[in-house]
């Protein structure tokens, strides 16, 4: 009864258990991940079901993982690689743009996947990651000249002749992106297109 004689109202129903149901599926799966964890630690194993550009790795030693990726990837720098261009399509490899995996990364990835709460609440499941690659600036900004396409910026000028004076309006300078051609190429795909954007990062940032 409350002061003025009217009775409780009773809630219906006990919201608190969804609230519970979901602090203890928290509580099993960061159990399951700590276990997970410790057993990787202990066994310096890639966990189950990991695979990474197209490779399984899971269950191997970082020893072994590392041998497996290492001969892939001395195939897949040799694999032709077609970059389109605004003018020209140029046939390369991953070799030609001196390509060198990043497999300690990729090793390094793959040890934590699987171990995070929400990799064991999401049911699990092949966990795919990408191999990416170092590539030689030089010889990525002189595939971008090659591409062709490039027009050089024109300032406004103030021109004086026969007919009187005109003035020239300027015209921004068209080029190959260096970044997004090396982002493009990060993982050595079979085919990339590329396009001139006005006024792209200046050579020396990047």
């Amino acid at each position: 009864m409350t002061a003025t004689g009217y009775p409780l109202e009773r809630r219906s129903g006990r919201p608190w258990k969804p609230i519970a149901v979901a602090v203890a599926l928290l509580v099993v799966a960061l159990g399951s991940a700590r276990l997970a964890l410790e057993a990787a630690d202990v066994s310096g194993r890639i966990p189950p079901d990991v695979v990474v550009d197209g490779i399984e790795i899971g269950g191997l030693s970082r020893d072994e993982a590392r041998r497996v990726l290492s001969a892939h990837a001395q195939e897949a720098v040799r694999r032709p690689i077609t970059v389109t261009g605004p003018q020209v399509a140029v046939r390369t490899s991953g070799a030609r743009l001196g390509a060198r995996a990043r497999i300690d990364r990729a090793l390094e990835e793959a040890g934590l996947r699987g171990l995070a709460p929400w990799d064991w609440l999401d049911g699990g499941g092949e966990r795919v990651l990408p191999l990416e690659y170092d590539l030689d600036a030089r010889r990525i900004r002189a595939l971008a000249a090659r591409l062709g396409g490039a027009v050089a910026p024109i300032d406004a000028a103030v021109e004086v002749g026969p007919a009187g004076v005109a003035v020239r309006p300027a015209r921004a300078g068209r080029a190959v992106d260096v970044s997004a051609l090396r982002s493009a190429l990060r993982t050595l795909p079979a085919t990339v297109r590329v396009a001139t954007p006005a006024n792209p990062s200046p050579p020396d940032q990047q």
